[in-house]
């Protein structure tokens, strides 16, 4: 869904980016995240038959693309 309107989330995306580099700062909305438990296999009831997965804001994946690419 955001590749459809790239174009209108640019120059916000641009605005936080650059924002966060000058302040040295990353911004607190994007710290957020979901972690899931995955059942890998056996025992559902054991708690070592999970791992878990982190599923972060898409915006805050952009933005770490967008420090790494700067720094690099």
């Amino acid at each position: 869904m955001i590749k459809h309107c790239v174009i209108k989330i640019s120059k916000p995306i641009t605005y936080i980016s650059n924002n966060s580099l000058k302040k040295g700062t990353y911004p607190e909305r994007f710290k957020y995240l979901l972690v899931k438990p995955i059942h890998k296999k056996g025992n559902e009831s054991d708690v070592t038959n999970y791992r878990t997965i982190s599923l972060l804001i898409v915006f805050s994946r952009i933005l770490e693309t967008v420090m790494r690419n700067r720094l690099n």
